[in-house]
């Protein structure tokens, strides 16, 4: 039987079977490798809520250390005023593991004696702080081992970079 001109004939299906073929285990690595985290935090009220917190405790994380203040300025915080500013062990903090995590937690655990009902705290990080050092300072805030420091973290914005 001769074909006429113009006759597409029988269709070729295995380059696309082909393509099927790998394209359908790259996707379901693809599901696999991108795992979500989630982690729990507030973000700041706006309005007014009632009376503030008498301490308004808050971590400023900048590039060089931790800074902590209160509501009430530095007099409001048990710390001595030498201890309210922990700064990294160079310079300029050039790595997540230079921050002083354990300093800030001894500080914190002095604050959480004075107000032990306290349980909100404030992260200010400035803009070019690194996810990994906001991550760490969250931990080192919410805990101290078996003890709860501040397990209501709140990421305010506005830090300079």
């Amino acid at each position: 039987m001769k074909r006429r001109h113009g006759d597409p004939g029988e269709l070729n299906l295995l380059p696309v079977m082909n393509l099927v073929t790998i394209l359908v285990p790259l996707l379901l690595l693809g599901a696999e490798l991108a795992h979500l985290g989630i982690l729990e935090s507030q973000v700041p009220a706006i309005g007014d809520d009632g009376p503030p917190a008498p301490l308004q405790l808050t971590v400023a994380i900048s590039r060089v250390g931790f800074t902590l203040l209160g509501a009430a300025g530095a007099e409001a915080l048990p710390v001595p005023q030498e201890d309210l500013v922990l700064p990294c062990t160079d310079a300029r903090c050039a790595a997540p593991e230079r921050y002083d995590y354990e300093g800030l937690q001894v500080q914190l655990a002095r604050i959480k004696d004075a107000y032990p009902d306290e349980e909100a705290i404030t992260l200010l990080p400035d803009a070019d702080i690194s996810y990994q050092v906001l991550i760490s300072t969250m931990d080192a805030t919410r805990i101290d081992g078996d003890r709860p420091l501040f397990p209501r973290v709140v990421i305010a914005g506005g830090g300079s970079g």
